[in-house]
Order: structure tokens, then sequence, then C-alpha cells
């Protein structure tokens, strides 16, 4: 009944399930995006901190199997542009929907050690002042967090 009313404004319209279905699922797909955004932000940190060529190590990846829209999406604006606006999505709320994430699988009785390390890495890119950036943001959270110099100056957003 309302999908003439969704399709007016959404891309994609999926029927998932029961209720509930959907946000289960949007849970799932937002933490495994910001699984991948946390991972990338400590491997660029690590990369710059320990000399690896920040080009090269983009080169590799994008032919590699770690290759994703997610690594594409941020690693190649921040490279070329400096921009860490690639995926838009306010870090603030990466954290919030990652901890329902984590409290699906805690009231589950899953064990889920990745839910509580993606958590943190978010809590502390909030705490350290980039809640009002974008998902891009964590990579300097994470190199101001290690006394690294940032890949390049946060968005526009958080900077303000």
């Amino acid at each position: 009944e309302i999908k003439p009313i969704l399709e007016a404004f959404c891309e994609n319209i999926f029927h998932v399930g029961d209720i509930g279905s959907g946000h289960k699922l949007k849970l799932a797909n937002n933490f495994f995006a910001m699984g991948q955004a946390a991972l990338i932000a400590e491997v660029l940190v690590t990369c710059k901190a320990t000399g690896v060529d920040l080009r090269k190590f983009f080169e590799v990846v994008s032919v590699g199997a770690p290759n994703s829209g997610i690594f594409q999406m941020l690693v190649g604006k921040i490279l070329e542009e400096g921009d860490f606006s690639g995926l838009k999505f306010n870090l603030a709320n990466a954290k919030k929907d990652v901890s329902y994430f984590r409290q699906m699988v805690d009231e589950a009785g899953l064990a889920g050690p990745m839910a509580g390390a993606v958590h943190q890495a978010f809590v502390q890119g909030v705490n350290l002042g980039y809640g009002d950036g974008f998902v891009g943001d964590i990579v300097n959270a994470n190199a101001k967090l290690n006394g690294i110099e940032a890949i390049a100056g946060p968005t526009k957003q958080a900077a303000e």
C-alpha cells in the first residue's frame, strides 16, 4: 500500500520481513559499513606513522581483495581532495547506530567482540570532538588519539 509513496523518495525499496526486520537489517548494514570505516582509519594512521606511502597503499588495496565501496568513498576522497565527507553520515549518528547494533548483539546473547571495538572507535571520535563531522573524520580522530599528524584537516562541518 505504501510502495508508491516510498518510490517518490527512495532509490531502493526492499521488503525484508516482519515488523522490526528492517530496523535490524539497517543496524547490521550500518555496523558493517562503520566497522570498515574504523579499520580503514586505523590502517591509514598506521601506514602514515610507519612511513607507508598512502597513495601506493590506496593503489594496492584498490585492486585487491580488501577493496570495497566504503574504502573507495573514504580513502579516495581523503587522499585526492583532503575531503573526509566521502561517506555523508554524521559521526555521532554512526556512533548511535553502532551502539544500537551492540545492544542487539547483547540482547541476542551473542559474543560480539567487534561490536565493542567498533563502538569504542566511534565513542573516541565523538569524545575527541569529531561528532559533528562525517564518518571519514574517524581517521582524524584515530590520528589525534595516537599523536600522529592528521592525514588532512577535519571536514568543514567538524571544524565549525
